[in-house]
């Protein structure tokens, strides 16, 4: 009998036993039932999950936030497609990170956040729903002989990513109906999670398909480039990736299962490489890796599809696209020891594998993780989510050969039931992963944020980390639970000249990992590329050699100690001993997208700094806890320096900004010494005749400080309110351009940073995490006050603002609060009356994601 099926096919007949089925895994997917779910073979996966994973926009693309759409305005139809040929985008470290954005209707936050990538599903479906459609409608056009529909909403979402340099890659799947009736009929009831995965009865039409997506989207014909094209989905699994197999008349094996795909992707690969012979082509697999799977008939082994296919699709470029979630989907636990799965917590193992099974095709190298998240939902939680987050941003920085990062997804979606990894709600609230993910990658002129692996870049973090009941462990990966990090060494994350490639080498005996140069571990697994280390000392002799030490194969040290332990020392190369400081803010070449946008002018210094301090040089004096960094200047310059100072400290430590040439100097010292933690100050000053160098100096005598600190050009600029009186009333540095020591925090987190997103002056304050600042006046009861702020929405969860009235014990009298939904900035102001019994008034910003404060004036009236 006809019945819709959970993703709106209402054409397709499905039998009973294939009804009891979908609904069986309908009601584990909303948690009605135990999530596990048996093979057709009474075997179970045995991860306690479901066992596939999830795609963006399965049945439609989820556009109903779409702020801009309105009705669908038929576009004028192109007679025929532009062809085009441009260079591949070139790769930088800081574009790894990506999303899926499900229809998300602030895309600008997406690109504020450091995203170098975005990935939309391609249905087939929908751009060819029947193979008879007409050129008389003005909604569709001709491409190969054949008449395709417009996707208008998709064609303007790809085409402003692309504008913006953004890298677009699509997953190309979804057969129509009317091309796979031929294997509907053979697959029957066997592990369809919707039709549209399954193969077309004729490969061909499908790579029509391919082609004319690569053309009309080859950044020549107004919407847009797709730069990445992934052919079908998780195609080691039979749920997603079915080529007419059924359990009874049409039994497949694996190996049918492959050679079907094989000839779907050489078929779309040439198709899509004749329109962009640039264009990268992947191959798509879920975690199951291990040959372990070899002949699991739903979940297969990726290492045995890859090397199978290799073989087959001859000398084609093809590349990894990998979804590297947890073991358990809905458990948020990873590490080294995932394996057979390769997952966040050994992703590495993937890459060593790539590089030791295919050593002449680079191309094979090439990893990108198109598809993978985080539950936060029971037996997660949103804080789990949040932490483990950071630990898989880490592991895959640490791994060279990762290009694409792809989080899925942006918000929750209705059809993944309990399974919960979206950075906001369905209701798009923000979860707290939300402000891990939108702040670890900022490096606009802006907003500047680098963490979780990003502020280490260009290099990697090789650590030498210490159990005691074990022993060592070194990678640049995160270790098992329980070590500790004794020591970091820098490798550049990309290979540069008389640089060798390092990998990780898991010692089962010892169960310890050491680091080498030999691909084969001599033998043992190897657990991933950590990096390329200088082959030899320079001219300066600035860098410092690391060995690796096997103690007698009980335990391994990675070390720059020539003196330190007893065992086979072996030279690995050459590290810096400091980090020389350079720009970090990545420039994209937007003319590859056909795009252009005003060039920016980044801050002069960059940095963002944890305990290690890693991208400070020691001071001159050689103190312990000294460090300094160095940037030039120019006479008749000035220059703002905000820093918020955390940590221990004593009475002698303190921030300076220091001028100088080689015949004099000049020294400022701004004094942080008995600050409690989390203060943020920020001091101009301009630039002393006849200097050429400017220096900012950190001393801690404890050596515990930590720093968020900026150095911004602010040549011209009026820096200071001379007069904060007459502008901001009753509150002092309403303007926020002088140390903020009368702003109270609620919390004392690093949830509230200076900003230059300012609306007047040079700096704002942004508040964010559900923080707050706030400043108490003197007030008098009876008379009525003003409150003028400038406020900017920095997110979907609007700020708040409010005026309170408390009495002499600070009791609460009379409460005022505006919430402010404006994405630039907008005047607040509102009077209101101090009651009976009035000592004190208290202006609060609070901010539950992001909010933006600047200009802000009390006053009576």
């Amino acid at each position: 009998m006809p019945v819709p099926d959970r993703f709106g096919n209402k054409e397709l007949k499905i039998s009973q036993s294939k009804l009891l089925r979908q609904l069986i895994i309908i009601a584990a997917i909303a948690g009605a039932l135990p999530a596990c779910v048996s093979d057709t073979d009474g075997t179970s996966d045995g991860s306690g999950v479901i066992g596939f994973a999830f795609v963006d926009d399965i049945d439609e693309p989820f556009v109903e936030f779409e702020p801009d759409q309105g009705a669908a305005v038929p576009r004028r139809r192109q007679s025929s497609l532009q062809s085009a040929d441009l260079p591949y985008p070139p790769f930088n470290s800081h574009d790894i990170k990506a999303i899926g954005p499900d229809g998300w209707p602030n895309r600008d936050q997406i690109v504020d956040a450091g995203a170098g990538g975005v990935i939309f599903n391609m249905l087939w479906s929908q751009w060819q729903p029947r193979p008879d459609l007409s050129l008389n409608d003005p909604n569709t056009f001709e491409y190969d002989g054949m008449v395709w529909q417009t996707e208008p909403v998709r064609e303007k979402q790809i085409r402003w990513y692309s504008q913006r340099g953004i890298k677009v890659t699509a997953v190309l799947y979804g057969t129509p109906d009317w091309a796979r009736r031929e294997n509907t009929a053979k697959a029957g009831d066997v592990h369809i999670i919707s039709p549209k995965f399954i193969a077309p009865d004729n490969p061909s039409r499908f790579a029509q398909f391919t082609g004319m997506i690569a053309k009309r989207f080859n950044g020549a014909n107004g919407n847009g480039r797709i730069v990445n094209f992934i052919v079908q989905n998780e195609v080691n699994s039979l749920d997603w990736y079915n080529p007419g197999c059924g359990a009874d008349a049409f039994p497949c094996t694996v190996d049918d299962r492959i050679e079907s795909y094989a000839n779907l992707f050489n078929l779309s690969y040439d198709r899509i490489i004749a329109e962009q012979s640039n264009a990268r082509v992947l191959f798509s697999f879920d975690h199951h890796f291990g040959l372990q799977y070899k002949q699991a008939p739903r979940f297969s082994s990726a290492r045995h599809f890859i090397e199978q296919l290799a073989e087959k699709v001859g000398d084609r470029q093809w590349r990894i696209a990998f979804h590297s979630y947890p073991p358990d989907l809905f458990q948020p636990v990873f590490g080294p020891f995932d394996y057979p799965k390769i997952t966040f917590g050994n992703i590495g193992r993937l890459a060593g594998y790539l590089r030791r099974t295919f050593p002449d095709k680079p191309h094979a190298w090439e990893i990108h993780l198109t598809e993978n998240g985080i539950n936060a939902n029971t037996p997660s939680s949103p804080e789990r989510m949040r932490d483990k987050l950071r630990d898989a941003t880490r592991n895959i920085l640490g791994t060279p050969g990762i290009e694409t990062f792809v989080y899925h997804r942006i918000r929750d979606h209705r059809q993944e039931g309990s399974f919960q990894p979206g950075l906001h709600n369905q209701n798009n609230v923000a979860k707290p992963a939300w402000n891990v993910w939108s702040r670890n990658n900022r490096y606009s002129d802006k907003r500047v944020s680098l963490d979780d692996g990003y502020e280490l870049l260009p290099y990697v973090g090789l650590s030498r980390s210490y159990n005691p009941a074990i022993g060592h462990w070194a990678s640049t990966r995160m270790p098992p639970e329980g070590y500790t990090s004794e020591a970091t060494f820098l490798l550049l994350r990309e290979p540069a000249a008389d640089t060798t490639l390092l990998f990780e080498c898991y010692d089962s005996g010892a169960n310890a990992t050491f680091i080498t140069a030999d691909i084969d571990c001599g033998s043992m697994q190897n657990f991933g590329p950590v990096g390329y280390i200088y082959n030899f000392n320079n001219t300066s002799n600035s860098r410092m050699p690391l060995y690796s030490v096997n103690l007698n194969g009980a335990d391994y040290l990675l070390s720059s100690n020539v003196q330190e332990g007893r065992g086979i020392r072996t030279l690995l190369g050459f590290v810096d001993r400091e980090k020389v400081l350079s720009q970090v803010t990545p420039v994209r070449d937007l003319s590859l997208f056909n795009a252009s946008t005003p060039a920016n002018t980044p801050p002069v210094m960059i940095n963002r700094t944890e305990s290690a301090l890693n991208n400070w040089g020691n001071c001159d004096s050689a103190e312990p806890g000294c460090r300094q960094q160095f940037f030039s200047v120019g006479t008749s310059q000035s220059f703002t320096l905000s820093c918020i100072i955390r940590g221990a400290r004593s009475a002698t430590d303190s921030v300076t900004l220091s001028y100088g040439s080689n015949t004099q100097s000049t020294t400022r010292n701004l004094g942080i010494a008995g600050r409690n933690s989390a203060q943020t100050f920020a001091v101009p000053l301009p630039v002393d005749e006849g200097s050429s160098w400017g220096a900012v100096i950190l001393n801690s005598a404890v050596n515990q400080l930590q720093d968020d600190c900026v150095i911004l050009k602010t040549d011209g600029l009026a820096l200071a309110a001379a007069n904060d009186s007459e502008q901001f009333g009753l509150l002092q540095n309403g303007g926020f351009e002088q140390p903020i020591t009368d702003w109270e925090f609620c919390s004392d987190d690093p949830s509230v940073l200076f900003s230059f997103d300012a609306h007047r002056g040079t700096r704002s304050l942004e508040v964010s995490d559900n923080n707050c600042v706030y400043q108490e006046v003197a007030v008098e009861a009876g008379k009525s006050y003003r409150l003028a702020c400038y406020v900017r929405n920095g997110a979907l969860q609007p700020p708040v603002l409010s005026m309170t009235y408390a009495g002499s014990s600070f009791q609460s009298l009379a409460a005022h609060s505006r919430s402010v939904d404006h994405g630039e900035y907008s005047l607040v102001t509102y009077d209101t009356e101090a009651p009976p019994n009035s000592r004190y008034g208290v202006v609060k910003f609070q901010a539950q994601e992001s909010g933006y404060l600047d200009s802000c004036s009390l006053s009576e009236i």
